[in-house]
């Protein structure tokens, strides 16, 4: 068991925080060769408690298909999570703008803090500059998630109900067909949703790229 910390946009942080999101997913690195057909659990890590999947190809057979640099010699792809882990989430946050140019080291906490995801107006002045989130805190983070299921699969795996696991909010997306018009799947929703954030670093839904599906359960302000 371990506490990591993990990044969440704006609108996943109001997801978790509506309870609707219980999982997310998160490319593996380094992807597989283009032999890999599926994986299969084969144990834990000694060290992590991670899952270990092996790879195999289409007849089943476990093949060698991620060589690591700087001589490892591992054939498993290297989980950053397990069940057990506290993962405290980063989000996009501010202070009162008299502390814009401190640094995150030299904040205490009594500076006043507020996260984007709650503001209907996040830029206003008033409140401080936005902060990326790869810059919090942990003691600002206000968002502890639990880990109990790591899996390996490909993306387009997903299923409907896993979607909606991910914070896809079924009425705003429009997945409720209305006067018999056509309707937008939940799967449909995630794939804008992935491409949003993963198209551009070349790991698209249609590139179909190895994920690791993380389920969760959290800790949120009252």
């Amino acid at each position: 068991m371990a506490d990591r910390s993990i990044i969440m946009s704006g609108p996943m942080v109001k997801a978790i925080l509506d309870g609707r999101k219980t999982q997310t997913r998160r490319v593996l690195r380094p992807q597989p060769i283009k032999e890999c057909a599926s994986h299969q659990k084969v144990g834990h890590d000694t060290g992590s408690g991670a899952p270990v999947f092996e790879a195999l190809d289409r007849a089943g057979c476990p093949i060698y298909a991620y060589p690591y640099p700087k001589g490892c010699l591992s054939p498993y792809p290297r989980l950053a999570f397990a069940p057990g882990d506290r993962l405290w989430v980063r989000e996009t946050w501010n202070t009162w703008g008299i502390f814009d140019d401190l640094a995150p080291s030299k904040l205490t906490g009594k500076e006043g803090i507020a996260y984007a995801a709650d503001m209907e107006q996040p830029h206003r002045e008033a409140c401080g500059r936005l902060r990326a989130s790869m810059h919090m805190p942990r003691w600002a983070s206000r968002i502890t998630l639990h880990v109990t299921d790591v899996r390996v699969q490909r993306l387009q795996e997903i299923s409907n109900d896993d979607c909606l696991a991910e914070g896809i909010d079924a009425n705003k997306a429009g997945l409720v067909t209305v006067q018999g018009g056509p309707a937008m799947t939940a799967k449909a929703a995630y794939r804008d949703l992935w491409d949003s954030l993963n198209a551009k670093r070349g790991f698209g839904w249609e590139q179909n790229p190895w994920v690791m599906a993380i389920t969760f359960s959290s800790e949120v302000p009252a």
